[in-house]
């Protein structure tokens, strides 16, 4: 098993799955996987697979769900948005992460759904739970996810309404309102989305030269450095230049 290592399932209940890509294993070599973060975005996972690819049959659109583990760590989950077909017949998969399963599940207006008739305000963390108690009765099994880390605090008036939000509109006005990001990640092996004050962009990971860094530059551009003139009176304090300022100490 190499370092990394992709692997799928269209089981309704997510385990580990079976083996897609691992660049150790004969027929399931992947080559140029990108994974692409984003803050309070989906992410990407793109790779590409060998023609000869035994799985490639068991592969279905938004249907597979796409596993990126790291050693024997889940460490990122999706599903499949996009297949292309280079001149090579090679195919190359393109992902979304989990954070897009909020667009499937819709909901019209706010209450009686999230929480009760007469309460206006509420906090973040009441207003997520209400929000993911509606999305888990709607969502499918495969895509179920928990409630991780929930930080800000600021509280939020809600007002009824009777149109058509998703599940990611909803936790996006609690953005707008109540700052902070979201990050999905995993406690105790349970997919989460976690609420925070501050993105976490420390990853652990070691960066080593013709490892995982193959070509490193510095660039020094003074092609934006301007020069300018300040000019002091006698008592050391900042005056204006004028053009007579000028001709009296230089002439014309």
């Amino acid at each position: 098993m190499s370092k990394y290592q992709i692997r799928y399932t269209n089981a309704d209940d997510v385990d580990i799955g079976e083996l897609l890509g691992d660049i150790a294993a004969n027929g399931y070599e992947y080559c140029d996987a990108t994974l692409t973060e984003q803050i309070n975005c989906a992410g990407t996972l793109t790779f590409t697979l060998l023609p000869t690819n035994p799985a490639l049959p068991n592969l279905a659109l938004r249907k597979t769900t796409i596993m990126l583990y790291r050693e024997t760590k889940e460490v990122w989950r999706g599903r499949i948005i996009r297949t292309d077909i280079d001149m090579f017949n090679r195919r190359v998969i393109t992902c979304e992460g989990a954070l897009a399963w909020f667009y499937d599940v819709v909901v019209k207006g706010f209450p009686p759904h999230f929480g009760p008739i007469g309460v206006d305000e509420t906090t973040p963390s009441a207003r997520i739970a209400d929000i993911f108690t509606y999305y888990r009765n709607q969502c499918s099994s495969n895509r179920k996810m928990g409630i991780g880390t929930v930080e800000p605090t600021i509280n939020w008036y809600l007002q009824e309404d009777d149109d058509y939000h998703t599940i990611f509109d909803l936790l996006s006005q609690l953005l707008a309102n109540s700052g902070g990001f979201f990050k999905v990640g995993y406690t105790n092996g349970e997919l989460v989305l976690n609420y925070l004050h501050y993105p976490t962009a420390a990853s652990g990971q070691y960066i080593t030269f013709g490892h995982n860094l193959f070509d490193l530059a510095r660039t020094i551009d003074a092609s934006n450095v301007v020069t300018s003139l300040i000019a002091e009176d006698s008592a050391g304090h900042t005056t204006t230049i004028t053009n007579a300022t000028m001709e009296t100490a230089f002439g014309k």
